[in-house]
């Protein structure tokens, strides 16, 4: 991301926009210095969230983005000079660093204009095939069939003693041995709820048995917390595992990420990954001879940030598949998921209809007085103390709006009591005992002389609280954290949790609930759909605004539909207008 200006950086833009007499000329030398210095960070936010930007974009970006409206007028030349334009015409002519396309290779009107995209991002899309196509071929760590079959009986033998379901999917048998073949890279593909997590738990004993090392890890901070928790295996957040291994130079000095050299890094929710963090990953994998294995489904939410690397790996290399559902109890519910997965929305909305699980409200606000209500009901009930509910929503507006609701509620109940005020980075916001928090910074404690952490993105309920700190729970484990109170602590209440978080460490994809509550106050989308109608063990409730879908069929043509994501791997066999550059990145190995 690319860093704030700061005076320095002012005083040098002025210095050399005096240096420089204002003129035709002299302007685009100024273009070329503020591209020196900032060209590859404009790019950067240029592509944050799309492969693709345009002129307009780069134009925008410059006049309304306040930071980058800083950097210009820190420069401080005429405004008839036009040092915006100039700087955009010296970017987009730049074939060192952008490639441009017509309208038509994108599938885009004529009259859109062209489109371009960064050198960077280019040869990071395929460097990420080329390797991936490769490592899928090549030896990495793995374990014979005979370790595999013990570990999955020892499975079957602890959930026996345990008065659980000793069965093992046969699905889940089979994607576990071809998981374990002795391969560089392997994917597993899957819907929600279908058994992954245990497919986790099996690799990672498998390989532990043979004497490898292993580590899981995810972008989400509140999945990363459940998978250790589920699975017994070390599980950190992916943004943490990447900052460890990229300070060493020997693997073994991480001695948090518990790996070796010729160990192996599982990545739950691997499509959530985009094509530089893919790349980054696999750079690293390189440097440290590690294999991966990578778990998901593309149909769900998808990464933030550009590329789709998961999803294009998969048109070359052949995934272990596991497809039934056994997160939801409920049969018709596990049918609901499947249909929603498989692109029949409207078959899986009919089933929650027809049980009155689908509740159509006059407008937003009635869909946050209702599902407030319905959510602070169960959670006062004492025999769902330490069940895990919650409400999910498809924005931050909605977010605020119900907690703040579910809050009074629970409040009236007596469920939540009288408590303080915290000065939080979002303004001030009280909490109370029995409140459900989500952590959006790291949190680092110290206690009787051992070190631990909350990750980003991990929620908990707060057990007990005073001014000067709070103890939590977090999900997914019995583990108490005393946690001093600070000023500016990014923390909110996660009563109500958006689906779609602009950061990924924060989001609730993978995760597991008890009970369930679905918002839908704006229009949506399949990825969000899927997920949305598939985080619950036991009941979910579907929550609508008739202002945005008067009847279940205009909720189910939306949900059936997919945010259209391309790469440039999707142009890549079309000619650009411009000839490619010359030079390429180094491929990750």
């Amino acid at each position: 991301m690319s860093r704030s200006p700061n005076p320095a950086e002012f005083d040098k833009a002025s210095a050399v926009a005096k240096q420089l007499s204002s003129g035709s000329e002299d302007i685009g030398i100024i273009a070329e210095d503020f591209l020196e210095q900032y060209g590859d960070a404009l790019l950067q936010d240029l592509t944050a969230a799309n492969s693709f930007f345009t002129a307009e974009n780069v134009a925008s970006t410059l006049k309304d983005n306040a930071k980058w409206h800083a950097r210009v007028a820190a420069y401080d030349t005429p405004e008839e000079d036009n040092l915006p334009q100039a700087i955009q015409d010296a970017l987009l002519s730049d074939l060192s660093k952008v490639m441009e396309y017509e309208p038509a290779m994108l599938g885009q009107h004529p009259d859109s204009g062209n489109h371009f995209t960064t050198v960077e991002l280019f040869n990071k899309d395929h460097q990420v095939i080329r390797t991936g196509k490769r490592w899928a071929q090549a030896k990495g760590t793995g374990t014979p069939q005979e370790i595999v079959d013990q570990v999955i009986e020892a499975y079957s033998a602890e959930r026996l003693a345990k008065g659980k379901d000793p069965n093992v999917d046969p699905e889940v048998r089979e994607a576990s041995a071809k998981m374990m073949e002795k391969k560089r890279l392997a994917i597993l593909i899957g819907p929600p709820g279908a058994g992954k997590t245990t497919l986790i738990r099996l690799i990672g004993d498998a390989l532990k048995q043979d004497g490898h090392s292993m580590l899981v890890t995810t972008q989400s901070g509140m999945l990363s917390q459940k998978l250790e928790q589920e699975t017994g295996h070390n599980s950190l957040p992916l943004s943490e595992v990447i900052e460890q291994m990229k300070k060493v130079r020997n693997i073994e000095d991480a001695p948090d990420l518990g790996l070796r050299q010729g160990g192996t890094l599982v990545i739950d929710e691997a499509a959530m990954l985009g094509t530089r963090e893919m790349y980054e990953v696999m750079q690293l994998a390189n440097k440290h001879k590690l294999s991966l294995r990578l778990i998901g489904d593309p149909k769900q939410i998808a990464a933030a940030s550009p590329g789709a690397p998961m999803e294009k790996l998969l048109e070359h290399i052949e995934p272990a598949v596991i497809y039934r559902v056994l997160r939801q109890k409920n049969e018709v519910d596990k049918q609901a998921t499947l249909n929603m997965h498989g692109g029949d929305a409207e078959a899986a909305l009919k089933s929650y209809s027809v049980r009155g699980r689908l509740k159509f409200l006059e407008n937003a606000g009635d869909v946050t007085t209702k599902v407030a209500k319905d959510y602070a009901k169960w959670r006062s009930k004492q025999d769902h103390d330490g069940k895990s509910a919650a409400i999910l929503v498809l924005d931050m507006d909605s977010a605020e709006a119900i907690n703040a609701k579910a809050r009074e509620n629970l409040k009236q109940s007596g469920y939540l009591p009288p408590g303080i005020e915290i000065e939080t980075a979002y303004g001030p916001k009280e909490f109370s005992t029995n409140d459900r928090v989500i952590f959006r910074e790291r949190i680092d404690l110290r206690a009787d002389g051992l070190n631990s952490r909350i990750h980003k993105g991990s929620v908990a309920t707060i057990t007990a609280l005073n001014p000067g700190f709070m103890t939590v729970t977090l999900d997914g484990t019995e583990q108490s954290m005393v946690i001093p109170i600070q000023k500016k602590m990014r923390m909110t209440h996660a009563h109500a949790i958006e689906l779609t978080q602009p950061d990924p460490a924060e989001s609730p994809q993978g995760s597991t609930l008890t009970r369930g509550f679905l918002a839908v106050t704006r229009p949506w989308s399949a990825p969000e759909a899927i997920v949305g109608i598939s985080r619950h063990k036991k009941k979910l409730t579907v929550y609508v605004d008739k202002k945005v879908y008067p009847d279940l069929q205009s909720l189910a043509a939306d949900a059936e539909k997919r945010p259209e994501r391309l790469t440039t791997l999707d142009v890549a066999d079309r000619k650009p207008d411009q000839p490619k550059p010359p030079g390429q990145s180094p491929a990750p190995g």
